[in-house]
């Protein structure tokens, strides 16, 4: 099998393994008898030990080999998913959550380096942006494979469910599984292994960190990705937390299966959005700059509608049509960085994109998640409605004043 058939694998399997658990990840919380606020800090805690985490792992992986700190990863996240199938308890929660987190760290911007320098590597340097669209489809479709039939495994396992067992503790052992064999494909997948990396600095963790930070930061470009990931996980991680609640709230009483069908619709749109990414950038000779821009300015709008839905005939298709906006986001990211990142701190730099998006994440869960009970969920969405057009405005004056500076040293 080819490496890109390989690496389509690779992110298809992780995807389907998240599909599964993702399609009802907050009911299950709600179901060991967690309040809103209680939930949002337990995807603040995963946010947070990502963060923590991240640049340090993300180092550590350019140095010792992103193949192996990723299979790491992969059994740290069968640990937490375990865990959080076994646990009853609220601290119990937030270890299984925190063991997710130090996995995700582990995995950030690891492989997506990897693959990046192995299509260099073997002459296929071209093929890069159709190759990170071909990706996320990938993923995206396998997310929503996994979504539908998380959707129904709580009810066509009931009739074998365990008295003190809650029905979407299912979805989990059916992850831990999917996890399981990605696990043993490893080798597999990945059988060039990972090559002599050329390091930055001395070759320790710590100069790693500070040639690619000061490098990543130093970089306008980079660094006007790393603010727009900021707000960027602001919105994912409202979205990820609260959209299964706000069904429950405007349609009370909705089978599990109605919450398969929109995670799967919204993997299915988010599918879609790599594609048009990459017809675009065949056909049009358009700068990551400018899809990130065009995308943000798109995002402010659907959201404000999104969150002014009190109906589900109207939530569905709003809800679905923001996700295909948003999932567009992900493929000009990962070119801006092929195109400006050196090899010996890409997965460093991946994961100070990915920290971005994790910190945007921790804002939201102890900054911002007390305030759902006053202001509810649609006031939150509507506020990062504007967030996101400040962005976008502040986005569009940006690319404008250095042509009006020429034009004043010109005159």
């Amino acid at each position: 099998m080819s490496l890109i058939n390989r690496l389509t694998l690779h992110h298809g399997l992780a995807g389907f393994g998240i599909g599964l658990f993702l399609a009802v990840q907050t009911l299950f919380l709600q179901e060991k008898g967690f309040d809103l606020w209680q939930i949002g800090l337990l995807f603040g805690t995963f946010g947070a030990t990502t963060a923590v985490l991240e640049l340090p792992l993300g180092a550590m992986a350019d140095i010792h080999g992103r193949v192996r700190v990723y299979g790491v990863s992969r059994l740290l996240v069968l640990a937490g998913v375990l865990l959080a199938a076994l646990m009853d308890s609220f601290w119990g929660a937030m270890a299984a959550i925190a063991l997710l987190g130090i996995g995700r760290a582990l995995d950030s911007g690891s492989i997506e380096a990897w693959q990046v320098d192995r299509l260099n590597a073997s002459n296929q340097g071209d093929r890069i942006p159709s190759a990170i669209a071909r990706f996320h489809v990938a993923t995206a479709l396998a997310i929503a494979c996994g979504a539908l039939l998380g959707g129904y495994l709580p009810d066509w396992l009931e009739p074998v469910r365990a008295d003190k067992m809650r029905p979407t503790e299912w979805n989990l052992w059916a992850q831990a599984a999917v996890t399981g064999v990605h696990l043993l494909l490893l080798r597999w997948l990945f059988h060039e292994g990972d090559p002599k990396q050329p390091q930055a600095g001395d070759g320790g963790i710590r100069s790693q960190l500070r040639i690619a930070v000061t490098f990543g930061f130093g970089n306008p470009r980079l660094k006007s990705v790393f603010a727009t990931a900021v707000i960027i996980g602001l919105v994912l991680f409202s979205l990820e937390a609260y959209w299964q609640p706000r069904v429950t709230q405007i349609a009370p009483g909705v089978d599990y299966a109605v919450f398969g069908w929109l995670a799967a619709g919204y993997f299915l749109a988010a599918a879609l959005g790599p594609m048009v990414i990459g017809v675009l950038n065949r056909r049009f000779p358009i700068t990551p700059d400018r899809l990130i821009l065009g995308i943000v300015l798109m995002l402010g709008p659907l959201m404000a509608i999104l969150a002014l839905q009190e109906h589900l005939a109207g939530y569905a298709p709003a809800y679905l049509m923001f996700m295909l906006v948003l999932s567009m986001i992900n493929a000009p990211f990962e070119m801006l960085m092929a195109e400006e990142v050196p090899s010996e701190v890409r997965s460093t730099l991946f994961s100070v994109l990915s920290l971005s998006l994790q910190l945007g994440g921790v804002v939201m869960a102890y900054g911002l998640s007390y305030a759902v009970q006053w202001i509810g969920i649609d006031g939150l969405w509507l506020g990062l409605a504007g967030l996101l057009a400040l962005r976008g405005l502040t986005g569009c004056v940006g690319r404008r004043l250095p042509r009006v500076e020429a034009r004043a040293e010109a005159s």
